[in-house]
Parts: C-alpha cells; sequence; structure tokens
C-alpha cells in the first residue's frame, strides 16, 4: 500500500523532491488518478546559483495536458521539460545526476592531474574551457573549486567499485 493511498490528497499532486528509494511516481500514480486526483513528478535541477537566478530546469513526468496546464506555475522558476508519462521526470533527474557526478570526476581528475605535473591550474582550467572539453559545469564549478569553494550547490558523491554513485551529504559546513 502507498503512502498516497492513506493520506487525504488534493486534485494535485506535485512531486518536486528527489527520487525515493520507497516508491516510484509510477506507484503513486495509481492511488492519485483513483481518488480523481492528478499526479505529476517535477524534480528540479539547478544549485544554489540556479534558484537565486532563477535558472532552474524542471524535468517533469505525468499526463501531458496536466503538465502544460501547470507551465505558468513552473515557469517562474525557468523552464519546464516534458519527458513523458508518470515517473519519467524522476528517471530524468536520476540520469542527470549520473551525468553530473561522472563529469565531475573527470574535471575533478583532470585538475589534480595539471596539478601534479606543474601546470598552473587556473591557466590550464582557462586553457580548455574554449574546445571540446569545455563546458557549463567547468564554467560553473572549475574556479569554485580551484578556490576550494565547496558550498552548497557542488555535487559530493563517491563511485563505489561496483559503477555504483552514492550521494553524500552536503559537509562543507561542518569543517
Amino acid at each position: 500500500m502507498s503512502s498516497l493511498e492513506k493520506e487525504q490528497v488534493p486534485n494535485l499532486l506535485i512531486n518536486c523532491c528527489k527520487p525515493s528509494k520507497t516508491e516510484s511516481e509510477q506507484q503513486q500514480e495509481q492511488p492519485a488518478t483513483s481518488k480523481g486526483c492528478h499526479s505529476v513528478d517535477a524534480p528540479i535541477s539547478g544549485d544554489d546559483r540556479g534558484a537565486k537566478n532563477e535558472t532552474l530546469l524542471i524535468f517533469a513526468g505525468g499526463e501531458e495536458s496536466t503538465v502544460k496546464n501547470l507551465e505558468p506555475l513552473f515557469s517562474v522558476m525557468e523552464k519546464v521539460n516534458y519527458m513523458g508519462g508518470s515517473g519519467k521526470g524522476q528517471f530524468t533527474k536520476l540520469a542527470n545526476q549520473v551525468t553530473i557526478a561522472s563529469t565531475m570526476v573527470g574535471l575533478v581528475e583532470g585538475m589534480v592531474y595539471a596539478h601534479k605535473a606543474g601546470l598552473d591550474v587556473g591557466l590550464y582550467l582557462e586553457a580548455i574551457s574554449t574546445g571540446a572539453t569545455g563546458s557549463k559545469l567547468l564554467d560553473l564549478y572549475g574556479k569554485r573549486i580551484l578556490k576550494r569553494d565547496f558550498e552548497a550547490g557542488l555535487i559530493s558523491c563517491v563511485i563505489g567499485q561496483s559503477g555504483v554513485i552514492f550521494l553524500l551529504p552536503d559537509l562543507s559546513r561542518e569543517r
């Protein structure tokens, strides 16, 4: 039995949270529709600066007509991307996190190698930013990492031997 089945629900349920281990959006949709509700999974992507600059991305899953009707609400945060039926927003968010985590690991490994090779890491970042290695992630985080600015918005992850990515809580303020 889903947690949604136990509660009173409004006419619309929007889940903007991180993906849940306990129940998928597909499991939530059925009880919602059986109670006459619309269900949309709409996780948000973007860091603290994205929130301040209103440049967050929304990955929406659910009935397309419901998502379309919600575009004025979502547009306050920025861009809504319709990804398909129920659960597809959450799956997109997970795929996005895998991409970001692996790209971040590559960026940091390149910076470590440049440092150990005796390069000026700032010059290295400038040099690679205009070639094929250049990316939004490099622009947003390269200099922050170099300055050891690990405030909210920077992903903390560990990739286990099995290739599974574990997202860790932000511990930067506790140091």
